[in-house]
């Protein structure tokens, strides 16, 4: 499915580079890139839109048929340098870099890893490995409180004290931070 989808964006962004910037399909292309901004902020309840792979590539996607000086115009919720970003991934053809692949249970390991040092290494292993089945295969964007409710509520019925639950949360809380900011792979994903 994957391989589909790179196929895809691999002969949209080529028809787009074939086409170019300018005429009707600016304006066109402008409005819905808009629309889809507007959309996004209504879809995340005012917070930062968290952005999918097919809202990454459909905003570059939009953008390669702008001119450079009319991006700037059409920013509305997302930051230029994001637009820019998108627009250079396709035009590099580097589409791996609109997917982030890594899954949690890749980032527990990693944590573990580096963190072999700590007298608590033991306690955070058995953490993780409580939580792997709940959201070890998921990537990172998608781990949240949603998708860790279900283990929440299984070691409630456990009759596992809330603090005993805090704590596995505040490490799940610790690898994602360290995933966002220190754990970064040459084409800048987590």
């Amino acid at each position: 499915m994957k391989t589909l989808a790179l196929l895809v964006m691999h002969v949209l962004t080529l028809l787009a580079q074939r086409v170019g910037p300018g005429g009707a399909k600016v304006i066109i292309a402008e409005s819905v890139l808009i629309k889809h901004q507007h959309l996004l902020v209504h879809r995340s309840g005012g917070k930062a839109p968290r952005l999918t792979t097919l809202d990454r590539f459909l905003c570059g996607f939009l953008v390669l048929f702008m001119h450079p000086r009319r991006i700037r115009k059409a920013a509305v919720v997302f930051m230029l340098a994001t637009l820019t970003k998108f627009r250079r991934i396709l035009l590099s053809r580097n589409y791996r870099r609109l997917f982030s692949s890594r899954t949690f249970r890749e980032a527990a390991t990693k944590f573990l890893e580096e963190n072999l040092y700590l007298a608590s290494i033991g306690d955070y292993a058995m953490h993780l490995k409580q939580l792997d089945p709940f959201i070890g295969d998921l990537p990172l964007e998608n781990v949240h409180l949603g998708t860790l409710q279900p283990f929440i509520e299984v070691r409630r019925e456990q009759a596992i004290k809330s603090k005993s639950i805090n704590h596995v949360l505040g490490v799940v809380r610790r690898i994602l931070n360290l995933a966002a900011r220190l754990w970064r792979d040459d084409n800048g994903l987590t």
